[in-house]
């Protein structure tokens, strides 16, 4: 008689908990053996995949970029590659979210009182430590990173 899906759950369940000294001793015994096997595998599935991977992106190139151009230009893709951007700088912070919403409040430079439709926007921060001092507009974080740098 067929088991349901729920029996076999049930009886592998009872098999793993009866065998499980059995089962730890088996992995510690066999750890080299296995992990090289999955090594093997991977790196034959990663060949595979990077063939067929490449082989994709060639035949649609120009609707891979223009769907990449499209996102990029969208609120969400905006946000997303402003932050990355951050975080290659090194600004350290638990909670982007937030940061964001702030840079996007600043409507002008505290110091120039610019615009910031005059100049671009940057999140100026100390570059030892990664903390965000203010926004401000470029060519003002610019002066004032030559004013610590003297």
């Amino acid at each position: 008689m067929p088991q349901t899906r729920e029996e076999k759950l049930a009886k592998l369940k009872e098999w793993r908990l009866k065998n499980k000294e059995h089962r730890a001793k088996y992995k510690r015994d066999n750890r080299e053996r296995e992990n090289e096997m999955r090594r093997k595998l991977r790196a034959s599935r990663k060949d595979e995949e990077y063939k067929k991977n490449h082989e994709y992106y060639l035949v649609n190139k120009e609707r891979i970029c223009q769907r990449t151009t499209d996102y990029l230009k969208t609120d969400i893709g905006i946000k997303n590659r402003t932050i990355r951007g951050w975080k290659k700088c090194g600004i350290i912070d638990g909670d982007f979210e937030s940061v964001y919403e702030y840079y996007l409040s600043e409507s002008e430079c505290p110091i120039c009182n610019h615009d910031f439709s005059k100049y671009n926007k940057v999140l100026d921060h100390d570059h030892e430590t990664g903390e965000i001092r203010m926004v401000l507009c470029q060519m003002c974080n610019l002066r004032e990173f030559q004013n610590l740098s003297l």
